[in-house]
């Protein structure tokens, strides 16, 4: 199916002060919305999803466990969004401690310790296996290259990729054949509990989120993506009648606040919400 863009949006897309890109797909019809989906962003983040992946790629090849534990030391930290920075070092944590501080509240340092146990090479030579052409880890997070000559271990924030790419990893794990049913599901439970504001949710009807009483009737699984200029959410929205995959990346915003109203922020959300209303009629 062809992909379309709602063309309400269009004016607000060409009034905004960087580049936009958006793929978003219903996956029991096929419906899509496309827009700059091919186009090369900044993960930011989202970088952590693709290592996320590769490392229960080797727990279920068994060459990794997700209760092994590996010791903070020093010259893992980094600064940045986390907590793990902040503790003394020689502190054990099991890895799922690492994946699980890496996701929901987007730990550098411990995104940092899991990229290490993995391997960038097997992160990236699983990407090019998935049909990723784009998509790959540059290196490790926040890490200074100015006084490091291996130029493999630093930057990795500034890893590249597109909004299809990313939408086409959820949509691996989405259909839980790659890595099987358990391991699938466990990623997607880590999604779920993401702590970071989601620009996704912020489009989506506020009551069927956080209803008065009951379950959400909307959940999402996501990952959020941030440095100046940059606004990225990928994720996987559950509704009562059907299940979308939509990834959203911005760069070049001219707006650097680090605030709810910044520019790319809010134009995503308003992203958000027509993709949910498209898709929803």
């Amino acid at each position: 199916m062809k992909p379309s863009f709602p063309t309400q949006l269009k004016p607000r897309v060409k009034k905004f002060s960087g580049t936009v890109g958006v793929y978003a797909e219903r996956l029991d019809t096929g419906a899509t919305l496309a827009f700059n989906a091919d186009e090369t962003f900044l993960t930011a983040s989202v970088v952590k999803l693709p290592v996320l992946f590769e490392l229960f790629r080797q727990v279920k090849n068994k060459t990794a466990s997700l209760d092994e534990r590996i010791a903070l030391r020093e010259a893992d930290k980094v600064i940045g969004s986390g907590v793990l920075k902040e503790l003394r070092a020689g502190v054990r944590f099991t890895l799922y401690d690492l994946v699980f501080l890496m996701m929901s509240i987007s730990d550098n340092t411990a995104a940092n310790m899991v990229t290490d146990r993995v391997g960038i090479a097997n992160v990236n030579r699983t990407m090019k296996r998935l049909g990723l052409k784009t998509s790959r880890v540059t290196g490790k997070i926040l890490i200074d290259q100015t006084h490091n000559t291996d130029t493999t271990t630093g930057k990795g924030e500034r890893a590249p990729t597109t909004p299809r790419e990313m939408a086409q990893l959820l949509k691996v794990i989405e259909a839980r054949k790659y890595l099987g049913a358990n391991y699938s599901q466990q990623i997607i439970e880590i999604l779920k509990r993401a702590d970071t504001t989601s620009t996704i949710a912020r489009g989506l009807p506020y009551e069927e989120m956080r209803p008065e009483e009951g379950e959400p009737r909307i959940v999402v699984a996501h990952k959020t993506g941030s440095l100046r200029g940059t606004r990225n959410n990928v994720g996987l929205v559950y509704t009562p009648k059907f299940t979308y995959v939509i990834a959203m990346m911005s760069r070049d915003c001219k707006d650097l606040r680090w605030t709810a109203d910044n520019e790319a922020s809010v134009l995503l959300g308003e992203i958000s919400r027509i993709v949910y209303e498209k898709f929803a009629k």
